[in-house]
């Protein structure tokens, strides 16, 4: 995604007139150019046509498929459910609703890496250029489109109806299904409860998980649920809306502008779960800033010959550098993922000798679940919350939810633990804990009595 930022703006700086880049870099970013994601540049269509692939052409081909497919997924999917059996048809009530939220949530996340591209299209269909003291316009992404014609006023009013659909649509769309669930993405409760806590609930909460609308919230912490627009917001700004910048020095100003404000805004707020992801998003925005800061050296003629050929190899460099650590970082983020799953499986598996964790009750009978025993970890057991609940007869439901915390540790500290004050003690003095536990879990006990 920060690579198809790079490369728009570079195309966007040569457009009005920038200087290039000297090589490796320009030579790098050339290489990398499908990352970009424009099919119309991928495939040679003005090849395949006798008549020729205007940019007309291009708009409605990158513009009507998408809303095509998602229109041809809704009808199959629908279909599907209709030839359903009655029975299960009525066990599957909102079952259109939920195939709608379902193909809309898949094609969203298809469009997130595609709306930079198909609004960028949108948007040059508004530039052309006058030749001859004005005598003469031609649309500037495809001189072979006279702007004084009937064809270039209907693309025109098509394009308008599109900036409706795409850069402005789509974000207002997802702000709206991301609104409805804000209840539940960052309850009013979220203030008073732990913010760990909240997390856990949102990823045990069976509403969020069968939305996949609400899976753009779940990487981010509760009162940012809505920070996928404004990502979404900050591409369009960067690859569309420096669009209707006319020259050189309006369109650095404003890139520059929008480069500042979001490096700040992704380090003041720190809006992902994970550290990794919110200082990885802090690096790629401080790339893109030092990537607009050598264009500007560039323009100014304040950096040429060898100085610029080594900055611009820097670059490159960094790229490269950034790209093999997200390979690694991608690949242990899984094993996490994997370890996380296991550990949730163990805790559903009864009968595990290795060590356990269990909930204490007073009366009736308790049930206990076993985990399998890391030796060299650390353990830090507390009660996160209790759902409070009438103590009287059989049947009460109490939902006790514990919070373990994991450090690994040397072998000369693998019996250390920590009391319930948080303080290090030898052993495990936790009345919630029983022998030590990998990861993170939250789990709900049913007590009886």
């Amino acid at each position: 995604v920060n690579m198809q930022v790079l490369l728009i703006l570079n195309t966007t700086h040569e457009n009005v007139g920038g200087t290039q880049i000297p090589s490796p870099y320009q030579d790098f970013l050339s290489s990398l150019s499908f990352l970009t994601l424009d099919v119309i540049q991928i495939v040679p269509f003005d090849c395949t046509y006798k008549g020729g692939f205007d940019h007309f052409d291009a708009l409605l081909l990158v513009s009507l498929v998408p809303l095509l497919l998602l229109a041809a997924a809704e009808v199959i999917t629908s279909f599907r459910l209709r030839r359903l059996p009655k029975s299960r048809s009525n066990d599957a009530g909102s079952g259109s609703l939920g195939s709608l939220s379902h193909s809309l949530g898949t094609w969203l996340s298809l469009m997130f890496l595609v709306l930079p591209v198909i609004s960028r299209r949108i948007c040059q269909s508004f530039r052309c250029t006058e030749y001859d003291d004005g005598e003469f316009t031609y649309l500037e992404s495809d001189s072979s489109i006279d702007c004084s014609t009937l064809r270039y006023k209907i693309m025109v009013a098509f394009a308008a109806v599109m900036v409706l659909v795409y850069p402005l649509g789509l974000p207002l769309l997802l702000l709206i299904m991301l609104f409805r669930q804000r209840e539940r993405l960052n309850p009013k409760d979220s203030v008073e409860v732990d913010e760990d806590v909240v997390i856990a609930r949102r990823q045990e909460d069976p509403t969020l998980a069968s939305d996949p609308i609400a899976s753009f919230a779940m990487l981010y912490r509760p009162q940012f649920w809505s920070m996928e627009v404004y990502a979404m917001m900050r591409r369009l700004l960067l690859t569309c809306a420096v669009l209707f910048c006319r020259t050189l020095a309006e369109t650095t100003v404003f890139v520059v502008f929008v480069a500042i404000v979001t490096l700040v805004i992704e380090s003041e707020t720190k809006p992902y779960i994970n550290p990794f992801i919110n200082a990885f998003t802090h690096v790629c925005c401080w790339q893109i800033l030092l990537f607009v800061l050598y264009l500007l050296l560039l323009d100014s003629q304040m950096t040429s010959g060898r100085q610029a050929i080594v900055i611009s190899a820097l670059l490159m460099l960094a790229n490269v550098v950034m790209a093999i650590f997200i390979f690694f970082a991608d690949t242990t983020l899984k094993d996490q993922e994997k370890a996380r799953w296991h550990s949730a499986e163990a805790v559903k598996a009864p009968g595990n000798s290795d060590g356990g964790v269990g909930c204490r009750g007073g009366g009736g009978g308790v049930e206990t679940i076993s985990m399998h025993v890391n030796p060299m970890a650390m353990v830090r057991g507390e009660v996160a919350t209790v759902a409070e609940a009438d103590a009287g007869g059989v049947g009460d439901h109490v939902e006790v939810a514990v919070e373990v915390e994991v450090e690994q540790v040397g072998e000369s500290d693998e019996e250390e633990g920590y009391d319930d004050s948080g303080s290090r003690s030898r052993g495990m003095s936790s009345p919630w804990t029983s022998g030590p536990v990998p990861g993170f879990a939250i789990w709900k006990q049913n007590h009886v009595g």
